[in-house]
């Protein structure tokens, strides 16, 4: 394992640098020479800017129209380098070394808890085949960097946040980025101060789920119990996932909305089992108005995946890739709620209960959309099973 990974088409990262850099266009501290003084050795100062990185974009909903993404600055930050020599003139043309190591993930950080190797030195990465972050300095690219100071004893180097890209869409991942600076020739001068950390902000745990109390993988944990006028059931509960274990966050307007589709699907299945014939009326995924007919105890939703502490790219294997499934679940918006607790005894899915649970998302104000094959056609989503799929719905929130 290596801890820097390819970094991608150059054209592609400079295109982002030319699209964003106007964000960070600011100009860089300079300390003017008269106000500075001996020392015994060159010195290396370092600021970056800024130093959280959210890689997401806002969603918003036009009034008539569908939801729309409103895109994000290119997910990236200024590294200012300013150096000096020991007569404390600016140190112009010196050689100095950037570098941006991925730091060991957390459970209750970037969510990212596998694949990681120990440095050798203090000063060295940790390695990882996580793909790393890329830094741009004029029409360079690399990682580590060597960078030349100007006239003032500057440089400035641009750090993107790390991605892997699929099918032309870039993906970002969550973490923390420590970075690491030193004279080229001497790398006992360097200044190991700071750290860039890419994250979704503001995402809470689902209530009622705990990175503490985790069971085994694909065994059902958690959840929680309300009081409805027939008695005292179960609303919700997890699927604990092979690789990020018992970690189920969200944006709270999210969360929200989970609590509010678990309990108006428990109350509604008990609405239709005490009508006549067990049947209510709801709108179907053809959008039309249909009976569908509720017996015996009311289920549950199943909730299956949601996002990371910090969002960003959740490679369900630990693999770092999106092929391995859930590279929507990012922003803290993304939901997929399954079905194996919606089967008749023979193992054929309840298809009017999951006409139900369609019906009850549709009517939740947070609601943004689903995908063709995760719940807006159900016969479509039913099929994926057949293509060694677990069939679930996907839920879009707008916030």
């Amino acid at each position: 394992m290596s801890d820097i990974s390819p970094i991608g088409n150059i054209k592609e990262i400079l295109s982002d640098l030319a699209l964003a850099s106007t964000a960070l266009d600011k100009e860089p501290t300079v300390v003017p020479t008269d106000a500075l003084v001996k020392v015994d050795k060159p010195i290396i100062e370092v600021e970056v800017d800024p130093s959280e990185i959210n890689p997401y974009p806002v969603q918003l909903t036009v009034p008539g129209k569908k939801m729309v993404d409103v895109s994000p600055p290119v997910p990236m930050s200024k590294i200012t380098v300013n150096a000096r020599n020991k007569d404390g003139t600016h140190a112009k043309g010196m050689r100095v070394q950037v570098k941006a190591c991925t730091q060991p993930g957390r459970s209750d950080t970037d969510g990212h808890i596998h694949d990681f190797i120990g440095p050798e030195f203090p000063d060295d990465c940790w390695q990882s085949s996580r793909p790393s972050s890329s830094l741009v300095w004029q029409d360079q690219i690399g990682n580590p960097i060597t960078v030349i100071t100007d006239e003032n004893g500057t440089a400035i180097v641009y750090y993107f946040s790390p991605k892997t890209v699929f099918n032309g869409v870039s993906y970002y991942i969550s973490g923390i980025d420590k970075i690491f600076v030193s004279i080229a020739d001497d790398t006992s001068i360097r200044d190991n101060r700071n750290t860039i950390v890419t994250k979704v902000p503001n995402l809470k745990q689902m209530y009622n789920s705990s990175t503490s109390n985790c069971p085994g993988p694909d065994q059902p944990y958690g959840g929680t119990e309300e009081e409805f006028p027939d008695g005292k059931y179960q609303t919700y509960f997890f699927e604990v996932q092979t690789e990020h274990g018992c970690i189920f966050y969200n944006t709270q307007e999210s969360n929200d909305a989970l609590s509010r589709i678990a309990h108006s699907f428990v109350a509604k299945q008990l609405e239709c089992r005490n009508n006549p014939e067990h049947r209510c009326t709801i709108i179907n995924d053809k959008k039309e108005e249909v009976f569908v007919t509720i017996s015996g105890d009311p289920r549950p939703i199943k909730i299956t995946a949601t996002n990371l502490p910090w969002g960003g790219l959740s490679d369900i294997k630990g693999d770092w890739s999106p092929r391995s499934g859930h590279k929507t679940h990012n922003s803290g918006k993304e939901v997929d709620i399954g079905f194996g607790n919606l089967k008749k005894t023979d193992g054929s899915y309840e298809v009017d209960l999951i006409q139900l649970l369609r019906y009850i998302i549709t009517q939740e104000k947070n609601f943004g959309k689903f995908p063709k094959a995760e719940g807006e056609d159900i016969a479509l989503t039913l099929a994926q099973e057949e293509k060694g799929g677990s069939p679930h719905i996907h839920i879009f929130f707008k916030a």
